[in-house]
């Protein structure tokens, strides 16, 4: 795996210029790359369900007085909460909103949920290959017009994201066990 560095001197070898040796280097590159990267990244990571980034927590109950609508804490490794759920195997979805600050908010009468589904900010380390390539296409078509001021350029690469982003979703789609239909063997029994 590239990590953060190696991704992003990759989208700068997409973009044809030159690379930088580190982060804190003291360069126009080296500062647009550390503002637009952590951007990026939480982009992409946000826009999926990504099996790599998805998380079950507990949620963490935060006090309110009786009668108010129950809060919840929002893990701080959380971009984007997914799904609250309760009941046997998580069946239940619990209607939420979030709120400030970093609040997950549910009526009084609703049922106390058992699990947090969120996407959460994965170390690059730990990133699958498909997605390791989406995000150095990602970073260099957000930094082709601060580098080169190149639109073209910038719309070919954001045609390009695109499609890694449909080929990477498609890819982190069937990596897990399809989900069984209910009931069909029920039905498969009544034909014979």
């Amino acid at each position: 795996m590239l990590g953060p560095l190696g991704i992003l001197n990759a989208s700068l070898i997409e973009l044809g210029v030159g690379t930088i040796t580190a982060w804190g280097e003291d360069s126009p590159t080296a500062e647009a790359a550390r503002t637009i990267y952590p951007m990026v990244r939480d982009a992409l990571l946000s826009s999926y369900t990504w099996s790599f980034a998805t998380v079950d927590e507990d949620p963490v109950p935060v006090p309110t007085s009786e009668g108010a609508p129950k809060r919840f804490a929002i893990p701080n490794a959380c971009l984007r909460v997914v799904t609250l759920t309760a009941g046997e195997d998580n069946r239940i979805k619990v209607p939420y909103r979030l709120r400030k600050p970093r609040h997950i908010v549910i009526r009084a009468s609703a049922i106390e949920p058992d699990t947090i589904t969120f996407i959460e900010r994965v170390d690059e380390s730990l990133w699958p290959s498909y997605f390791e390539q989406t995000m150095v296409i990602g970073v260099a078509a957000r930094l082709c017009i601060p580098l080169t001021e190149n639109d073209a350029r910038r719309a070919a690469l954001s045609t390009v994201l695109k499609n890694e982003l449909s080929g990477a979703r498609l890819i982190d789609a069937q990596s897990s066990t399809p989900q069984a239909l209910e009931g069909v063997g029920d039905l498969i029994a009544v034909r014979s």
